[in-house]
């Protein structure tokens, strides 16, 4: 079994310059970082004395013949873009709850192609797994929604972004010391508090909007 896990990540500056209806006209920068939370998946082939279906776990399950049963439409859409032509085992988990505001859906996203990837034995570049993340979320789910958390989860860390009005981006490490990150780290407290938002709704309020009220 592949067992992978991504990172949720935390946003500074920069927020919706990552979507595409700015970065295309002007680009966009964002800066932000990576936190200890994460999003894991296992991935593994069903053994083949066990029956023939697939079983994909996560706050519900689904044993299903094929893939297009399968009722989350993120882990439908992603395990069906991949082809994947044998029964599977799947079973996701996360360190805080969905919908808290920590680019939790992305950050699946990458963990679960990273586990395809060496599923399907494919040549693992990270650059690749974003993309196809934005593909299947922003175009074939056509989710509201930048590409910054895609890009976060793929590589961690405390960094600035720059999107080209084309899609491309740049990720460069903040030039900052090792004492900075620790007082960084001691200024900070992120603290739940037991309520949980439709990040679709607040996504897509995004579009079409004035950049000079941004």
């Amino acid at each position: 079994m592949f067992i992978s896990r991504a990172p949720l990540r935390i946003s500074f500056f920069g927020g919706s310059t990552d979507y595409k209806d700015f970065y295309s006209q002007d680009g966009g920068f964002v800066v932000g970082a990576c936190i200890n939370k994460y999003s894991y998946t296992g991935l593994r082939y069903r053994p083949k004395f066990l029956d023939k279906k697939n079983h994909i776990s996560y706050s519900s399950q689904d044993i299903v013949s094929t893939f297009e049963e399968i009722k989350n439409p993120l882990i439908r859409e992603i395990l069906k873009f991949y082809k994947i032509d044998k029964h599977i085992d799947l079973v996701s988990f996360n360190d805080v709850p969905s919908r808290t505001g920590l680019g939790g859906s992305s950050s699946f996203s990458i963990s679960l192609i990273y586990s395809i990837y060496k599923l399907l034995n494919k040549t693992i570049i990270i650059d690749d797994i974003i993309k196809e993340a934005i593909k299947i979320e922003r175009e074939l789910l056509k989710d509201s929604g930048g590409i910054q958390d895609q890009i976060w989860a793929g590589y961690g860390g405390l960094n600035s972004i720059q999107i080209l009005k084309d899609g491309q981006f740049l990720v460069k490490p903040l030039p900052i010391t090792k004492d900075f990150i620790i007082e960084l780290q001691k200024s900070i407290c992120l603290i739940y508090t037991n309520s949980q938002r439709n990040e679709k709704k607040i996504a897509s309020s995004h579009i079409g909007v004035d950049k000079t009220a941004i």
